[in-house]
């Protein structure tokens, strides 16, 4: 393999990935009766790419859900969950240990 093919396989390995760390992400909101309905607005949630240890960055920024709503992350092909609260905007951050082809869902309650 010449230098151009390995150049052009490596392009296309990070190119691979940072399609799949965002196409691969689902967003799901259901409606739990509690005082937050259950509001996601996944064209407002972000996944970041995994960073050196494994672990991705989920990110909702103002009005992905309900002011101070119960966030709950989970990857569907492990089933570990995290949690956090939006803060007043109805925005949040959390990380999580997740492969850049992992589905992910994210719900309020």
């Amino acid at each position: 393999m010449n230098h151009k093919s390995l150049v052009l396989l490596i392009v296309s390995i990070v190119v691979f990935t940072l399609i799949h760390s965002m196409i691969f992400i689902s967003d799901i909101s259901e409606t739990t009766g509690a005082a937050h309905s259950g509001f996601v607005n996944e064209d407002l949630v972000t996944v970041s790419s995994p960073d050196m240890y494994g672990f991705v960055t989920i990110t909702g920024s103002a009005n992905s859900v309900n002011p101070f709503a119960k966030i709950i992350v989970t990857n569907l092909q492990n089933e570990d969950e995290t949690y956090t609260y939006a803060d007043d905007l109805g925005a949040f951050q959390t990380d999580m240990l997740a492969s850049s082809l992992d589905y992910l869902r994210v719900e309020t309650e």
